[in-house]
C-alpha cells in the first residue's frame, strides 16, 4: 500500500535510557578526573563516548577525540574499534553520514582483521542504517543479510532475532512488505524466547507496526504501535518514546483520527527539539504538515514545509525529499497556486522514481491542465514579448559565450603553466634534499671513521655528539625527499627514527633503556623541523649519557603534540637519577648553549619538568 509509505527512516543509535544516564555519566566523568594512567583514561572515554550518544552529541564527540589522542601501542584492537564505532554513531546521529561511514569502516576493518565476528556484525548493522539514511536500500539489504549470516554462525538467539528484524527493516524500505513481515515476526518471536531487553523488543514491535500499516492492517498496526510505545516507556528512553509516538501518529492518521495523530506528532516533535535530534524533528514536522493538509489547513502547512524543505536540502537526506515535495505540491494546490504545485510535483516524481518505483503521470497532467488554463492569456502575452527579446538576448549570449570561452582557454593555459612550474620546483626540491642528505651522510661517515682512532673519551664523546647532530639533520632531508611532499615533514615518523638512531649510537642493543614515543602525526616545515630535531637529539643524548649510570634500567618519554590551546609541545623526560643526583652536570656547555639558541630561534618557552628523573618541555608556535 504505497499511499502509506511516508514513514521517515530515522537514523537512531540511542540504546541508553536518558532518564538514567546522568548519574552514570557524572560518575564516569569523576573517574576520568582521577584516572592514574592513559589506559584507564581511554577505557573511561570509550564508555563516555558511547553513553553521550543518548545525552549530548557535542560533548560525546569531544570525549571521542580525546580518546583518539590516547591510542598507543598498548591499546587493544577491540578498544580502538569500540572507540571508532562510538564516534561513528555520534556522527550518524548528527546527520553526518560521510563521517559516520569513515569511522564505521575503520572499526569494521579492525574487527575483521582480529577475527571479532560479533564486533564486525555490530558495526555492519550500523552501516546498514547509514545506507538506509542515504536511500541506498539494496546496499542496506545486502548488509542486513550479511549480518544475519554472522549472527547465525555465532548461535546467539537474541542477536539472531535482532538480525532478522534488521532484514525485515531492509525489505520494508525496499517495499517488499510481505517478506518484511515474515522476517520481522520471526525476529520478534526469537527476541521474546531469548528474553531480550525491552528496548530491542520495542524496535521490532515498531517495525511490525510500520509494516502492518503498509499492508493496510490498521488495527494490527495500532496494537503493535501501542505495545512498542509501552515497552519504550518502561525502558525510559525519551527518543525511543518519541519515535513510537511518531509511528502511532502515522497509523492514527490513516485511520482519519487526525486530532489524536496531531497530538502524537507534536509531543514527538517537542522531544526531538529538546534532545537536539534533528532527523526526528524533521520527520515529525513532515507528518504535522501532512495532517494540516488532510485537514485542509493549507495556510498552516505551507510555512512549515517550506522551511523543512530548505533544511532537507542542506542535510542531503534524500529519502525524506519525496514526502516534503509532495506536501509542498499539495499545499500550493490547496491555495490555488497551480504553477508552484506543478513544479514541486514534477520534482517529487523525479526523486520518488529514483528511490522507489515510477508513479503514474495522471496527477502531473491534471496539474498541468489547470496551470495552463489559468495562465493561458498571460503565457501568450509573455511569448509575444519574449520573441522581441530573444533576438537581442541571443546575440548577447553568443558574444558572452565567446568571451567566456576565450577566458576559459586563457585560464586553462595559465593553470597548466603554473602546474608545470610547480612540478619542476618540486622535483628540484626533492633533488636538493637528496643531495644534502647524501653530503650529510658522507660527513657522518667521516666522523665515524675518525672516532675509531681517538682514544680520549672526552674527544670521542664530542665526535659522537657531532655525528648524532649530523644524523639528526640528515634524517630530516631523507624524510623530505622520500615523503609525499618536499615541503612538510611527518614528525611522528621522523622523531621515532631519530630516537632509534641516537639509541643505536650508544650501543643499546640490549634495550636496557627504553624510549617511549607519544608523538602525534603532526607535519612541520623543514625550517621548523631542523631546530626541533636538534633539540630532541641533545635532550635524548643527555638522558642516555647521564640519567642511567652503573647500567641502570630506565625509560625516556618522547612527547610531541599540538595542544588544543594552540602551538606545539615537545617534551623529553627520563626516570633516571635526576639532575641533582647525577655525578656529572647534564650536557656539555655546547649542548646547553645549542638548546638555548635553537629555542630562541623557535621563539620557544623552555620549562624544566618536575617529578622523577629529569626532563624539559619546549613550547613554541
Amino acid at each position: 500500500m504505497n499511499t502509506h509509505h511516508k514513514k521517515t527512516l530515522l537514523f537512531l543509535f540511542f540504546p541508553i535510557a536518558l532518564f538514567s544516564q546522568t548519574p552514570v555519566i557524572d560518575s564516569l566523568e569523576q573517574s576520568l578526573q582521577t584516572a592514574q594512567s592513559d589506559t584507564a583514561s581511554l577505557s573511561v572515554l570509550i564508555e563516555l563516548t558511547h553513553l553521550m550518544n543518548g545525552y549530548d552529541l557535542e560533548q560525546g564527540l569531544e570525549y571521542g577525540y580525546q580518546g583518539l589522542h590516547l591510542i598507543s601501542d598498548e591499546t587493544t584492537a577491540t578498544q580502538k574499534a569500540e572507540l571508532l564505532t562510538a564516534i561513528g554513531r555520534i556522527h550518524a546521529n548528527s546527520s553526518q553520514p560521510d563521517s559516520a561511514i569513515h569511522y564505521f569502516e575503520q572499526a569494521n576493518a579492525i574487527f575483521e582483521a582480529s577475527g571479532n565476528l560479533a564486533g564486525q556484525a555490530r558495526v555492519l548493522s550500523k552501516l546498514q542504517w547509514v545506507a538506509n539514511y542515504l536511500g541506498q536500500y539494496e546496499k542496506a539489504a545486502t548488509i542486513a543479510f550479511q549480518v544475519l549470516g554472522i549472527r547465525e554462525s555465532l548461535g546467539e538467539e537474541a542477536e539472531i532475532g535482532m538480525a532478522n528484524s534488521d532484514v525485515g527493516d531492509a525489505l520494508y524500505n525496499q517495499g517488499n512488505y510481505q517478506e518484511a513481515l515474515d522476517y520481522a515476526l520471526r525476529g520478534y518471536e526469537q527476541l521474546k524466547t531469548a528474553g531480550a531487553p525491552e528496548v530491542d523488543l520495542g524496535v521490532t514491535a515498531q517495525l511490525l507496526a510500520d509494516i502492518n500499516l503498509q499492508l493496510d492492517e490498521l488495527d494490527t498496526a495500532l496494537n503493535y504501535a501501542n505495545e512498542a510505545l509501552q515497552l519504550r516507556q518502561n525502558a525510559g528512553d525519551l527518543v525511543d518514546i518519541a519515535l513510537s509516538q511518531n509511528t502511532r501518529g502515522n497509523i492514527l492518521k490513516y485511520m482519519e483520527r487526525y486530532e489524536e495523530a496531531l497530538s502524537d506528532y507534536q509531543e514527538a516533535n517537542e522531544i526531538a527539539i529538546s534532545t537536539g535530534f534533528v532527523s526526528l524533528e524533521m520527520a515529525t514536522l513532515n507528518n504535522i504538515v501532512d495532517i494540516y493538509i488532510r485537514m485542509e489547513e493549507y495556510g498552516l502547512a505551507l510555512p512549515i514545509v517550506r522551511s523543512l524543505w530548505q533544511q532537507l536540502q542542506q542535510t542531503g537526506e534524500q529519502y525524506k525529499w519525496p514526502e516534503a515535495l509532495i506536501n509542498l505540491s499539495q499545499a500550493y494546490e490547496g491555495l490555488g497556486q497551480y504553477d508552484s504545485a506543478l513544479v514541486y510535483y514534477k520534482r517529487y516524481t523525479a526523486v520518488h522514481d529514483s528511490l522507489f518505483t515510477a508513479e503514474a503521470d495522471e496527477k502531473v497532467a491534471e496539474l498541468q491542465t489547470r496551470y495552463e488554463t489559468a495562465q493561458k492569456e498571460a503565457t501568450i502575452y509573455q511569448q509575444q514579448q519574449a520573441l522581441s527579446r530573444e533576438r537581442t538576448i541571443r546575440w548577447y549570449s553568443v558574444g558572452i559565450a565567446g568571451l567566456l570561452l576565450v577566458l576559459a582557454l586563457m585560464l586553462l593555459q595559465g593553470y597548466r603553466t603554473i602546474r608545470q612550474k610547480n612540478r619542476s620546483i618540486e622535483a628540484l626540491l626533492y633533488e636538493i634534499h637528496h643531495r644534502v642528505k647524501n653530503n650529510l651522510q658522507v660527513l657522518s661517515s667521516l666522523l665515524s671513521l675518525q672516532s675509531r682512532y681517538i682514544q680520549d673519551e672526552n674527544a670521542l664523546d664530542a665526535i659522537r655528539e657531532g655525528q648524532n647532530r649530523v644524523d639528526a639533520m640528515g634524517l630530516i632531508h631523507q624524510q623530505l625527499y622520500t615523503g609525499a611532499t618536499p615541503a612538510a615533514l611527518n614528525m611522528q615518523t621522523y622523531l621515532h627514527e631519530l630516537g632509534e638512531t641516537v639509541a643505536d649510537s650508544f650501543g643499546l642493543d640490549d634495550r636496557r633503556i627504553q624510549i617511549r614515543y607519544e608523538v602525534e602525526p603532526v607535519e612541520l616545515d623543514a625550517e621548523t623541523a631542523i631546530p626541533v630535531g636538534l633539540i630532541t637529539n641533545e635532550l635524548i643524548t643527555n638522558a642516555l649519557k647521564y640519567a642511567f649510570p652503573d647500567n641502570r634500567q630506565g625509560e625516556i618519554r618522547l612527547h610531541f603534540s599540538r595542544p588544543a590551546r594552540g602551538g606545539y609541545l615537545l617534551k623529553v623526560q627520563d626516570n633516571g637519577v635526576g639532575k641533582a643526583a647525577a655525578v656529572t652536570d647534564r650536557g656539555t656547555a655546547f649542548g646547553t648553549r645549542l638548546i638555548r639558541l635553537l629555542s630562541q630561534r623557535l621563539k620557544a618557552r623552555v620549562e624544566e619538568l618536575e617529578g622523577t628523573g629529569y626532563g624539559k618541555a619546549i613550547w613554541f608556535d
